[in-house]
C-alpha cells in the first residue's frame, strides 16, 4: 500500500513500493488513472519464509489458470530432476541461476505429468 503517488498531476507507481496486488485497479478509480489491461496470474518461484526469507523470483507475464498451472506442473518436475537431496527450490534456483531455471519454465517443451494427463 502507499505505492501510488500523484506527480505533476499524474499517477506514479512507485515500484518500490507495488506488490501487484491490484487494489489500485479494484478501487475503480473515477480518473481512469489505472487499469486492468490484462486479468489472470503472476507467477513467483522458490519464495520461502522462516529464518532464512528469500522473495520469489517472478516470472514475467500475466498467464491464464491453465497456463500458471502448466508452468508449475514444469518448476515440479524440474525440481525433481535438478534439486540436489534436502535442497529447497530457492536454493537451487541460486545454484543453478533464476534468468535458467526461469527460461526452462517458459521455453522448454511441454511436460508430460500428472496434471497433464488429469486435466
Amino acid at each position: 500500500m502507499g505505492a501510488l503517488k500523484i506527480v505533476a498531476g499524474k499517477v506514479k507507481v512507485d515500484r518500490n513500493k507495488c506488490n501487484n496486488c491490484g487494489v489500485c485497479i479494484r478501487a475503480e478509480c473515477n480518473f481512469n488513472a489505472v487499469s486492468c489491461e490484462k486479468q489472470g496470474f503472476k507467477v513467483f518461484i522458490g519464495g520461502k519464509w522462516g529464518r532464512n526469507v528469500r522473495r520469489g523470483d517472478m516470472l514475467p507475464g500475466i498467464y491464464s489458470k491453465n497456463e500458471a498451472l502448466s508452468i508449475i506442473e514444469k518448476a515440479i518436475l524440474f525440481f525433481g530432476d535438478n534439486a540436489n537431496t534436502k535442497e529447497r527450490f530457492g536454493d537451487m534456483i541460486d545454484r543453478i541461476g533464476a534468468d535458467d531455471v526461469i527460461n526452462q519454465l517458459l521455453h522448454s517443451e511441454k511436460v508430460t505429468g500428472w496434471l497433464s494427463k488429469n486435466n
